[in-house]
C-alpha cells in the first residue's frame, strides 16, 4: 500500500528537547532520578525510561533526594521551589514555546490582568500556566465559558501550546467584542499550527488517515479529530500492533501523521507494516520490485555491492587495472563487508530495534541463514585470501581481529567501575571513525598489498577518498538514529556534538573533499580517475541537502540512496577506465 508520511510527523522540538536532556543526564546524574509527571503522554517510551531507572512520579511527597526533571510541559513556580527543596538537583526540561507562556502570564499578573488560557482543564501544561496567573487566571474552551466572565476585567488571552489554532482564532474575535481591554498573546506553537495544517492538506490526498501516538495525548486526538472533520476515515493507533488490514480494505494511498509525544520507530513500524499491505487496485508488478529493493537493503546485499564497487574503484584509482587478482579483491570485500556489517546487527540489536524495526525484524526470523551466511561469508574470506599472499592473509586476519577488539572489554573487570569507557566503541564517536578504517582496509590496503603496492602518494589519497565517503555514510546513519542511540546509552558523533554541528561537519568534509581531489589530480598525485569521483562529491551534498530540508525520510529508501555513493564510484571508475578522464 502506498503511504505519505507527514513531514512534521513525531516529536516536537521540546519533546525531543525534554527527552534529550534526561536520555543525556541518565548515566552521570545524581540518582535516583525522577520525573515530575510522565515525561510525555506514551507509555511505550515511559516503559523505557523506567527500565533506564528513571522514575515517573505525580506528587511532591514521592521525591526525597537525587534528581527531577521537570517535563517539558511545565509546573507551577510553587512546585519548582519545593523540588528543589526536596532534592540534590533539579532540571528544567520545561519546553521554550511553554515557558514563554509562562513570562506572559506573569508580566502581565503583575500588572493586574487576568489571565485567561484558552486550553484543557486538568492537562499538565495547563495547571502549570495557572501557577503563573497569581491566583486569577481562568480556563476555557468555548464562547459561552468566556462570556461567564465579568466584561470590565482587564484580561490577557493566551492558549496552550498544542490548542487548535481556528478554536483560538474564534475566541480571540468574542473576547474582543466582550471586554473593555484586552491583550492577546499568540502562544500556539508553531509547529502545533503546522502539523495541523499539514494533516488537512494531507488528508485531500489520501483515502484514509493513521494517527499514531498514545490515546491520553491531547494533541494527538486533536489531530484525529482535525483529520476526521477534514472528511476522510480517520483511525488512531498506540503501536503498529493495533493495525487491522481490514480497516483499509479498498484504499489505495494511506496519509500517516504523529502527535507531538510520538517517537519515531514507532512511527518507522506503523509505515513499515502499512507498506507491507496491499491496497486496493494495486497490481502485484508494482509491489514486488519494492519488497525485493528493500530484501536487498535490509539483508546487507546492497551494501556488500557497493563495497565491491568502491574496491573496484580504489583498484582503477591506485592504478592496479591490470592486476590480475582485481576480481578476487573485489569478492573479497562483498564477502567480508555482507559478513561483518550482517553480525553486527546480531550485537546491536538493543539499538537496532528502535533505529531499524523491519531490519531486525526480517533478522529474527531468519536469524539461523543470517549467522550461518555470515560465518561462511568470514571464513570464505579467509581461504580466498590464502590464495592471493601471506601479505594479504594476514592483514586480512589483523583487520578481523581488531573488529572483534572493537565490542569486547579491554579492561579488567575490577577496574570497570572506575572507567567510563572499558570497550573501544564505548567512545564518543569511535562508531564512524572505525567503519571508515575498516572500510579502508578492505577496499585499499588488501589490494594494494596483493599486487604491487602504489606509490605511497596514491594509495593514501585513494584511503582518504573511501574514509570521507565511508565516515559521512556511517555518520549520515547516526544521524538517523539519534533517538534510538539516547534510548539505549549510546554516545555517537551526532550525540557528542549534536546533530546541526554533526551535519555542519559532514557537510564541511565532503566539501573538503572535493578541493582535495582536484588537487590530487593537479599535483600528480593520482590519475584522472580522481576527477570522476567529484560526482560523488556532489551526489553525497545533493542528499545531504535534502536531509537538512526534510525532504527525505529515514528507512529503506534514504539508506538505498546512501549506500549508492559507492555504486556510483565504482561507475564511475568503469566509465574512466572506457572513455578516459572527464
Amino acid at each position: 500500500m502506498k503511504v505519505r508520511l507527514a513531514k512534521t510527523a513525531g516529536f516536537c522540538m521540546g519533546v525531543r528537547r525534554a527527552l534529550d536532556m534526561v536520555l543525556r543526564e541518565a548515566n552521570r546524574a545524581v540518582k535516583p532520578l525522577y520525573t515530575f509527571g510522565p515525561l510525555i503522554h506514551n507509555p511505550q517510551v515511559l516503559e523505557l525510561l523506567e527500565k533506564r531507572g528513571i522514575k515517573a512520579v505525580n506528587s511532591l511527597e514521592e521525591v526525597e533526594g537525587g534528581t527531577v526533571f521537570i517535563r517539558a510541559h511545565g509546573v507551577p513556580p510553587e512546585v519548582k521551589q519545593e523540588l528543589a527543596r526536596r532534592c540534590t538537583r533539579v532540571v528544567d526540561a520545561t519546553c521554550p514555546h511553554v515557558l514563554r507562556a509562562q513570562i506572559i502570564l506573569d508580566r502581565y499578573a503583575r500588572k493586574g490582568y487576568t489571565g485567561v488560557i484558552v486550553g484543557d482543564p486538568g492537562h499538565a501544561e495547563v495547571v502549570g500556566l495557572l501557577g503563573f496567573t497569581h491566583g486569577k487566571g481562568r480556563v476555557i474552551q468555548s464562547e459561552d465559558e468566556l462570556k461567564t466572565l465579568p466584561p470590565s476585567e482587564k484580561v490577557v488571552l493566551v492558549a496552550q501550546t498544542t490548542q487548535h489554532a481556528d478554536l483560538f482564532d474564534h475566541l480571540v474575535q468574542s473576547a474582543s467584542a466582550h471586554f473593555k481591554e484586552l491583550k492577546v498573546e499568540r502562544t500556539i506553537c508553531g509547529a502545533t499550527h503546522a502539523r495541523q495544517a499539514e494533516v488537512v492538506s494531507l488528508a485531500a490526498h489520501v483515502d484514509g488517515m493513521v494517527v499514531v501516538g498514545g490515546y491520553n495525548s491531547a494533541n494527538t486526538r486533536r489531530l484525529a479529530r482535525i483529520s476526521n472533520e477534514a472528511g476522510v476515515p480517520t483511525h488512531q493507533v498506540e503501536t503498529d500492533q493495533e493495525l487491522d488490514s481490514n480497516r483499509f480494505s479498498g484504499q489505495r494511498v494511506l496519509g500517516v501523521t504523529a502527535g507531538a509525544s510520538t517517537p519515531s520507530w514507532m512511527i518507522q513500524r506503523v509505515v513499515q507494516s502499512l507498506e507491507h499491505m496491499r491496497g486496493s487496485r494495486e497490481p502485484l508488478w508494482r509491489v514486488w520490485p519494492i519488497r525485493l529493493a528493500k530484501l536487498l537493503i535490509h539483508s546487507n546485499l546492497y551494501i556488500a555491492l557497493g563495497g565491491a564497487c568502491l574496491t573496484y574503484a580504489a583498484i582503477t584509482a591506485m592504478e592496479l587495472k591490470e592486476w590480475p587478482g582485481k576480481p578476487m579483491a573485489v569478492l573479497v570485500s562483498f564477502l567480508f563487508l555482507y559478513s561483518i556489517h550482517t553480525l553486527n546487527h546480531f550485537l546491536d540489536r538493543e539499538a537496532g530495534e528502535y533505529n531499524a524495526p523491519e531490519r531486525i525484524g526480517l533478522y529474527r526470523r531468519h536469524r539461523t541463514w543470517y549467522v550461518t551466511s555470515g560465518i561462511v561469508s568470514q571464513a570464505a574470506v579467509l581461504g580466498i585470501t590464502t590464495s592471493m599472499g601471506l601479505r594479504v592473509f594476514l592483514a586480512t586476519v589483523l583487520v578481523m581481529v581488531m573488529g572483534l577488539l572493537y565490542s569486547i572489554p579491554l579492561v579488567p573487570e575490577s577496574l570497570r567501575h572506575r572507567i567510563p569507557y572499558t570497550k573501544i566503541k564505548d567512545f564518543p564517536g569511535s562508531k564512524s571513525i572505525s567503519v571508515a578504517l575498516g572500510w579502508g582496509a578492505v577496499t585499499t590496503l588488501l589490494p594494494a598489498l596483493g599486487g604491487e603496492f602504489p606509490p605511497a602518494v596514491t594509495w593514501l589519497c585513494t584511503l582518504a577518498l573511501v574514509f570521507v565517503l565511508v565516515f559521512v555514510r556511517s555518520a549520515m546513519f547516526e544521524l538517523l538514529d539519534v533517538q534510538g542511540d539516547l534510548i539505549v546509552g549510546k554516545e555517537t558523533l551526532p550525540i557528542l556534538l549534536g546533530e546541526s554541528r554533526s551535519l555542519h561537519l559532514l557537510t564541511f568534509m565532503t566539501l573538503g573533499l572535493s578541493i582535495f581531489l582536484a588537487a590530487v589530480y593537479i599535483l600528480g598525485w593520482g590519475g584522472g580517475v580522481f576527477l570522476w569521483f567529484e560526482i560523488c562529491c556532489l551526489y553525497v551534498m545533493i542528499y545531504l541537502g535534502l536531509y537538512k530540508k526534510q525532504r527525505l525520510r529515514s528507512g529503506a529508501a534514504l539508506e538505498g540512496l546512501v549506500e549508492s555513493t559507492f555504486v556510483l564510484a565504482g561507475v564511475l571508475a568503469y566509465l574512466h577506465n572506457v572513455v578516459g578522464s572527464p
